[in-house]
């Protein structure tokens, strides 16, 4: 290189033009490792995902997600079970090939006394993170409620790896892979209904199940073997299901809040009411919602 170089203008350009090839040859094999090992870590432990981190320090987007824990009762990172979400997760990971795109595991507390059943990953919120409710509008309101209800600590920085914990509760959802248009088939949320019945079998202090948006309720009905009558959605409503208390709630989606028909004051009380049932003896009166 040197000798090419000394040697004059012309091959001084050549010798300049190879080096370059060859830093961006070097810099497009970081990044297809770094892509590479932040999935693997997605599936593993956070030390391959810093190891990702490592290999592409100019690569902040890469921070959207870090490796979540994936509990024994959730779906593999490439669950193929439903043939339209294995397609459209697909084509989420050509489009946006930093992103999580995989199923999407539960998040929270093992001793867990509230279960919070969600509908399914956003594409922008969970399908990109890879942890419920984070990333969009939906988890910004949920986690704010969360913290202020004493059930999480930490700061919620919508990215997997901000430290958020929660405290006596788990987040789920009834389906575990990004629907397009938000929307899963009825059949999509029958396939994914066993890991809510492992993840109800393993979390034994469950008590109160919180249902977000009437997809995700009966989902859980139908999963627990009730008939949809037997319990009709709506929110704030409650029901008594063998060992659980079913507890409703609009989804704290965006639409629902722009339109009205969630509030922010609405949807803390449900969690009022859930605290409620787990300790009677703190009831100050009844609500109002």
């Amino acid at each position: 290189g040197r000798g090419l170089i000394q040697a004059g203008g012309g091959h001084q350009r050549r010798a300049w033009q190879g080096i370059n090839i060859g830093q961006r040859c070097t810099e497009r094999l970081r990044w297809a490792c770094a892509i590479r090992l932040a999935f693997i870590g997605a599936q593993s432990d956070k030390a391959n995902h810093d190891l990702a981190l490592s290999c592409a320090p100019g690569m902040p987007w890469l921070m959207t997600f870090a490796a979540p824990h994936r509990h024994p009762f959730d779906p593999p990172f490439d669950c193929n079970r439903c043939d339209r979400l294995v397609a459209f997760r697909d084509d989420a990971r050509q489009q946006c090939p930093g992103g999580f795109n995989g199923a999407v595991p539960s998040f929270g507390d093992p001793d867990a006394w509230l279960l919070i059943i969600g509908l399914a990953p956003g594409m922008q919120g969970a399908n990109r993170t890879g942890r419920p409710f984070t990333g969009d509008y939906a988890g910004d309101l949920l986690y704010e409620t969360l913290l202020t209800a004493g059930l999480a600590e930490g700061n919620y920085d919508r990215r997997s790896d901000d430290g958020l914990q929660l405290k006596g509760a788990m987040i789920t959802n009834a389906v575990r892979c990004v629907p397009p248009q938000n929307k899963p088939a009825t059949d999509e949320a029958k396939a994914c209904q066993d890991y809510l019945m492992q993840c109800l079998d393993t979390l034994a202090t469950v008590k109160v199940l919180l249902c977000l948006g009437k997809i995700a309720h009966d989902a859980t009905l139908r999963t627990l073997g009730i008939r949809l009558s037997a319990a009709p959605f709506g929110h704030a409503a409650v029901h008594e299901i063998g060992p659980y208390t079913l507890v409703d709630s609009y989804h704290c989606s965006r639409y629902n809040t722009n339109t009205g028909r969630l509030t922010a004051e609405m949807f803390a009380e449900v969690f009022e009411v859930a605290k409620q049932i787990r300790s009677p003896e703190l009831d100050s009166g009844p609500l109002s919602i």
